[in-house]
């Protein structure tokens, strides 16, 4: 991705919940779990797709059952 050009994207996975998975990212300008929350999700039980917008740096990716789910393993995610 490039700082502050939405880019797309496509978490694999299980057990989402098709009405409330999030997937939210921490970073730069995305202190907390709930500064950074993708909202527009298309959801299913294995796939979450959508898009995003994040200025420049490194960020922390994770994915709850909703706001108060316990939050996934994370994985990394570099922004130029």
């Amino acid at each position: 991705p490039v700082n502050g050009q939405a880019f797309n994207f496509t978490i694999n996975g299980s057990g989402f919940n098709t009405s409330n998975s999030e997937v939210y990212f921490i970073g730069p300008g995305c202190s907390t779990s709930t500064s950074c929350v993708v909202s527009g999700l298309n959801r299913t039980t294995t796939r979450l797709t959508g898009a995003a917008v994040l200025a420049a740096g490194t960020f922390t990716v994770r994915v709850r059952n909703g706001s108060s789910g316990t939050p996934s393993n994370s994985v990394t995610l570099v922004v130029n």
